[in-house]
């Protein structure tokens, strides 16, 4: 048996029994959670996710993860997400808290199973954003049309605007860093040119001043996304000592006595043209109205 991550384990069956009972016998889950972990996808057997149990012959490898992470999906009332749908594709609005796909842990509690099966139809990923984060996004409904809004984006021909609460003035303008690679979080960056380092631009087209508590203020920007790294926004927010507010990751932590009950960053326009003509969706964010 070999620990991973908090709540992984992996065992090599030494004789035949079934799923069900290995994880009763060796990690002590009982009938009612192995149907949970199950239902969840969180287990594997040489390396191909189970959903129903089966049994074990000697040398198969078992994978679970007996602590899979949840997500409120219960709480989401599918069809009020939906801004925009046609044959080709939906725009959503997506709940902050929700990632967009399933994670090794977790298959059903995610935007695109959920919308699947109220909708009873494929969907494709076109792009993402953070579990952590809200707004507008594009899900495809045909493959023709996933390929054709991946060549926009790749085109830089897809504009992504977005709304930050932070915790410092900055002046408007091009923002341009470098991010190292990797899958490490939270991300490092320079500002200086490194070889081998994904570049990062974004530019901060407003400014307003949002609310005080105390003597410490906050300010509301308007951005307009250039490239689009994981975690890109928040990291380069951060490195210009400037992080978002709720973003404990980026130490962007409660001030003042400032409360965030989730990180302030929302895609609230999403604009571009394709072969049917132009394109424009928006989206204001609620979260200072939940904050």
């Amino acid at each position: 048996m070999k620990h991973r991550r908090i709540g992984e384990v992996h065992f090599i069956a030494q004789n035949s029994s079934s799923i069900s009972e290995c994880l009763l016998k060796h990690f002590r889950v009982d009938p009612l959670a192995s149907q949970t972990l199950f239902a969840l996808g969180a287990l594997y057997c040489n390396k191909i996710r189970v959903v129903a149990d089966r049994p074990l012959v000697k040398g198969d490898h078992l994978q679970a993860f007996l602590k899979p992470k949840r997500y409120p999906v219960g709480d989401i009332v599918w069809n009020d997400i939906i801004c925009h749908e046609d044959e080709e594709f939906l725009v959503i609005n997506k709940p902050h808290g929700i990632p967009v796909h399933s994670t090794d842990d977790n298959l059903i509690e995610n935007i695109l199973f959920q919308l699947r099966k109220k909708l009873d139809k494929d969907l494709w990923v076109t792009h993402r954003l953070d579990t952590t984060v809200s707004g507008l996004m594009v899900l495809a409904k045909t493959k023709h049309f996933q390929s054709e809004f991946n060549r926009l984006l790749s085109d830089r021909k897809v504009s992504k605007t977005y709304a930050a609460l932070v915790e410092k003035e900055l002046t408007p303008g091009l923002l341009l860093h470098y991010m190292a690679p990797g899958e490490t979080f939270p991300k490092k960056m320079s500002g200086t040119f490194q070889e081998g380092w994904l570049e990062c631009s974004l530019e901060i087209s407003k400014v307003e001043f949002w609310k005080q508590e105390g003597e410490k203020k906050f300010w509301e920007l308007e951005i307009q996304l250039h490239t689009g790294r994981t975690h890109q926004i928040r990291a380069q927010l951060a490195q210009e000592k400037s992080p978002i507010l709720g973003d404990k990751m980026y130490r962007g932590r409660n001030r003042a006595g400032f409360t965030t009950r989730h990180l302030a960053l929302h895609a609230s326009r999403l604009e571009w043209k394709d072969s049917l003509g132009s394109r424009r969706f928006t989206a204001p964010p609620a979260f200072k109205s939940e904050i």
